[in-house]
């Protein structure tokens, strides 16, 4: 149990009693068995959240992100163990009388455990969920998948760099580039990107910011997503003219699509190097340019200082579809290979560590979902996949453990600094930098009305005494899979999903408690028909 005034003789700190709802407990450990399977469960918090702060007008909540005197049991931390053992032989001889019958021995590779809010619309995948952010980040600083990204010649067997030696880890990203003969496969790889914004359908009204569905994913239908076009790539005896339709097709994606540096823009860059100067008259012409995607928020769609207004896929997806684009890809179905079924497959370590992540957020951060901008920084991992352990936190010195200081954005520190991400991580540091309390960001994060008036907002002459641009606006859904808009009902009716609880600070409180009673949304159909309603909403408690 972590609960207040449980495991005397290590080190705890919990909150003054709170308004709405104190916190007695950041949850429990159980294991457990499952059939011939030893298991470890993590049940965190109640979803408790308040304020200290007491007197007229309290509890209040003012801020999307920053409210002090808040606390909430959103948490996370390292997961350590050490397994018991019989020894039964000694080099295939009985024990020596010297040896005990039973031995201890510390997990090697600790694990870390994330615990965040409700996952809502659980079948539905984010735009970039935390897998492929942290897919992205092993790749390219890790060399987890050599053939894709390392050093050339490419001939599948390249070893990659060891994490634990830091020049040699150095010398491999400064000499890695992208396979450009790397041919991602349709089913596996591409089509599980392709496939989230139709879905995005039963989560929010796409009518009213595209005047239809441009993602249609029906097979034959002649949609942009259609993936009887989209799925077949380059091969002998194709009619050059089909070849030429598809390749249209691929490329109109791909060129939609926002390229690292275009986070700040919001349609396709125009021709000559224009700059990206919207005017009304520009708005009003019918030779509009396409509306680059995602169609999402970025990580700081709030203001002109730093911006990133709007969302951008990881370089490893948008690698990956720039293959398909260009035609180098794989067709599984048409070459007779096996289609993995993950309900079907063995299941390794791995496979769960990246199946849980798949349920969260990767983007954007603004400051995050269930964990914030950190997870990008490979600094905090030991290896791929492997958050970096404290050396002031482990199972020898958890009795004398402190807290270290709060690590604020800045140049990174000396790796002797107790608080510096070099050293590693402690528990908390993972959700440290998240909205307080989680509600409030939760409720705003529904649209943000985005300036798109001029691209190069860091770059305007601060000398110049023309006149403004007036202002544009362009209103945009920040995650729609995540924190669901509207949703629809049993019979068959688009409601708004958090009707009753408006987007304002007001809004925000209100959630605090509300957050309970809100409805899921779950796929009463198949894969082939999906129907997603909301269920398990209670209306009388909002």
């Amino acid at each position: 149990q972590f609960a207040k005034g449980q495991n005397p003789g290590y080190t705890q700190s919990f909150p003054p009693p709170l308004t709405p709802a104190s916190m007695e407990t950041l949850g429990e450990l159980r294991a457990i068995q499952q059939g011939n399977y030893n298991r470890l469960l993590v049940l965190g918090g109640f979803g408790r959240s308040g304020s200290y702060k007491e007197g007229f007008g309290q509890p209040v909540i003012h801020h999307y992100a920053n409210n002090d005197g808040w606390f909430d049991d959103i948490a996370d931390g390292p997961v350590m163990a050490q397994i018991q053992y019989q020894v039964l032989s000694e080099d295939g001889r009985d024990p020596s009388p010297a040896t005990p019958k039973t031995m201890i021995t510390t997990v090697e590779v600790p694990a870390w455990v994330i615990v965040g809010y409700p996952r809502y619309a659980p079948q539905i995948l984010d735009i970039v969920t935390m897998d492929e952010t942290l897919y992205d980040v092993a790749v390219r600083e890790f060399g987890y998948n050599p053939y894709m990204y390392g050093t050339p010649p490419f001939t599948g067997s390249q070893v990659p760099p060891d994490p634990s030696k830091a020049k040699a880890l150095a010398l491999w990203r400064e000499q890695a580039q992208w396979n450009t003969d790397y041919y991602p496969y349709f089913y596996r790889d591409i089509w599980p990107i392709l496939i989230r914004p139709q879905n995005y359908q039963w989560v929010m009204d796409f009518d009213p910011f595209t005047g239809g569905d441009p993602h249609d994913t029906t097979s034959g239908a002649g949609g942009s997503f259609d993936p009887a076009m989209i799925s077949i790539p380059p091969h002998d005896g194709e009619d050059p003219e089909e070849q030429k339709a598809r390749r249209r097709q691929r490329m109109f994606i791909w060129n939609v699509l926002r390229k690292p540096g275009q986070e700040n823009l919001w349609t396709s860059p125009l021709p000559n190097g224009q700059e990206n100067l919207w005017t009304s008259s520009h708005l009003n012409d019918p030779k509009n340019l396409p509306i680059l995607m995602p169609f999402l928020c970025g990580d700081n769609p709030l203001s002109n200082t730093v911006p990133s207004k709007f969302l951008r896929l990881t370089d490893i997806q948008l690698f990956i579809l720039a293959q398909w684009a260009d035609g180098k890809f794989i067709n599984e179905k048409a070459e007779g290979i096996p289609i993995a079924n993950p309900e079907q497959s063995t299941i390794t370590g791995s496979d769960l560590d990246r199946g849980v992540l798949s349920n969260v957020l990767g983007g954007a951060f603004c400051p995050g979902g269930e964990a914030a901008w950190i997870m990008r920084n490979p600094a905090i991992y030991a290896e791929p996949y492997r958050i970096k352990h404290s050396p002031y936190f482990s199972i020898a010195a958890l009795s004398t453990w402190q807290p270290q200081p709060l690590s604020l954005p800045a140049s990174v520190q000396t790796p002797t600094d107790p608080g510096s991400m070099q050293i590693g991580l402690e528990p908390g540091d993972l959700t440290k930098y998240s909205a307080l309390p989680w509600q409030a960001d939760f409720n705003e994060c529904s649209t943000q009305d985005v300036d798109i008036t001029y691209e190069k907002w860091n770059v305007i002459d601060p000398q110049s005494v023309g006149d403004p641009a007036q202002d544009i606006t362009q209103t945009t859904f920040w995650w729609p899979s995540h924190r669901p808009m509207e949703v629809f009902s049993a019979d068959g009716g688009q409601v708004a999903w958090s009707q009753g609880i408006p987007q304002t600070n007001a809004g925000d409180l209100k959630m605090v408690t509300a957050w309970k009673d809100l409805g899921f949304i779950l796929n009463t159909g198949d894969d082939d028909n999906p129907n997603f309603v909301q269920v398990e909403r209670n209306d009388q408690n909002l």
